[in-house]
């Protein structure tokens, strides 16, 4: 990739244009798809982060699994157009933030593997 190019990546993901080209864009949903039809694939114990794609803050910061819900149930609670209605919250990590230590629960489907500093 050249500078021009990535330059104008750039402005445009601060401008909040959008850049993907609509066969990455399909081929990107299909995996997430997949990914989300999947068992949880983490146990207790296990370091994780948020997916870099994935709507959560923190991608590269590791948390660690502190419970697997196996049969968890679709979340129909508060807001219709917030993404947490209809959640399935099967999971849930400790995660430290601004120096406290959280517990939250969360979809298995926006984590992946920690593997940065520390594993």
């Amino acid at each position: 990739m050249e500078l021009r190019e990535i330059l104008d990546a750039a402005v445009n993901e601060i401008k909040g244009e959008d850049t993907i080209l609509p066969e990455a864009r399909i081929a990107r949903l299909r995996e997430a798809a997949q990914r989300y039809h999947q068992p949880n694939p983490f146990k207790i114990g296990d370091l994780v982060t948020p997916r870099g794609d994935s709507k959560l803050r923190g991608a590269g910061q590791a948390q660690l699994v502190i419970e697997v819900r196996r049969n968890a149930e679709l979340y129909f609670h508060g807001d219709e157009s917030l993404p947490s209605f209809g959640a399935r919250y099967d999971m849930r990590v400790l995660a430290l933030t601004n120096k406290a230590i959280v517990a939250v629960c969360v979809e298995s489907q926006d984590y992946e593997r920690y593997t940065g500093e520390g594993a």
